[in-house]
């Protein structure tokens, strides 16, 4: 099996979009493909058998925009999630469930 169709590297990319677009204080859903090179590394280390780790995402991402719809290629380079899809609800209810647990602690007394 090629490495690209692990079953692992779809939803892992996902999640390092979500990352990526939580982590994103202007609340844009767009990003630059360059920026899911910031989690080379840790894919690395997941995925300790494949030797492109790079040429992985862009293909992972690529089949994210030509075979699932979830994201839309904006310009070459720079993607947008595509509102309504599963992947940006990910992305709003990590945001919420940050800011609740920020107001949480604020609330709370420490123990």
């Amino acid at each position: 099996m090629n490495n690209q169709d692990h079953p692992r590297w779809r939803p892992t990319v996902e999640d390092c979009i979500v990352e990526l677009l939580v982590g994103n204080s202007s609340g844009s859903i767009e990003f630059i493909r360059n920026e899911l090179h910031c989690f080379e590394s840790r894919l690395q280390e997941m995925f300790p058998n494949n030797n492109a780790v790079r040429e992985t995402v862009n293909a992972v991402l690529n089949d994210l925009v030509d075979n699932y719809g979830q994201i839309e290629r904006v310009v070459t380079g720079r993607y947008r999630l595509i509102e309504g899809e599963r992947l940006f609800l990910r992305v709003k209810l990590k945001k919420y469930e940050q800011k609740l647990q920020a107001i949480a602690q604020i609330l709370e007394p420490p123990l």
